[in-house]
């Protein structure tokens, strides 16, 4: 079977020029549709805004739009997606986002995003997903301090489940810590 699949002569895999031609130029215009929705109605960032809100029916377009431009995320932008993240309809591409989000965003924004979702969750019942999903994104993201932040709130969180949420992540913790000692020689675990 070794090379049957690459062979662009076998049966059912032959590729004509015209039909690759014709796949780039549907993406080009693509690309030429989202730019002129983006920079046509004004502010981009307010049309991704709406386009994200609740209810609308736009979200998936919207998304996939931040996912291959991520320079239009702005912290207003990123509190929806961080959001959406907590959805189990969007979280998968919303996560797609929240790792493309451009870092000077994320220092200025995401710790204070990540409070406020905590706060208006916490007492709910839904806590425990709110923690989960939060953590799986920043771990995603790669925004330690922030959370390093959740786990430490969730390890004095009132429910047992959400304190799983902390054991989880700190064992996160200690992994990384692992591979970085690992990987510069120092301390312990070399």
């Amino acid at each position: 079977m070794s090379g049957q699949g690459m062979n662009p002569d076998n049966d059912g895999l032959r590729f004509r020029r015209s039909d690759w031609g014709r796949v780039e130029e549907a993406a080009s215009a693509l690309r030429r549709t989202q730019y002129d929705l983006l920079h046509g109605a004004g502010s981009a960032e307010r049309t991704l805004a709406g386009a994200l809100g609740h209810g609308s029916p736009y979200r998936s377009e919207a998304l996939e739009i931040l996912r291959g431009h991520p320079q239009y995320l702005d912290g207003p932008l990123l509190r929806q997606v961080m959001d959406l993240c907590l959805s189990h309809r969007w979280c998968g591409q919303a996560r797609e986002v929240a790792v493309r989000t451009p870092g000077r965003v994320v220092a200025e924004h995401l710790a204070d995003i990540v409070r406020d979702l905590l706060d208006a969750d916490d007492a709910d019942e839904d806590a425990y997903d709110t923690y989960r999903r939060l953590a799986e994104a920043l771990e995603e993201m790669r925004a330690w301090d922030v959370l390093a932040v959740l786990v430490r709130r969730a390890s004095a969180h009132a429910s047992a489940d959400v304190r799983e949420v902390a054991d989880d992540f700190l064992a996160v913790f200690r992994d990384v810590e692992a591979a970085f000692r690992r990987a510069t020689g120092e301390g312990p675990g070399r």
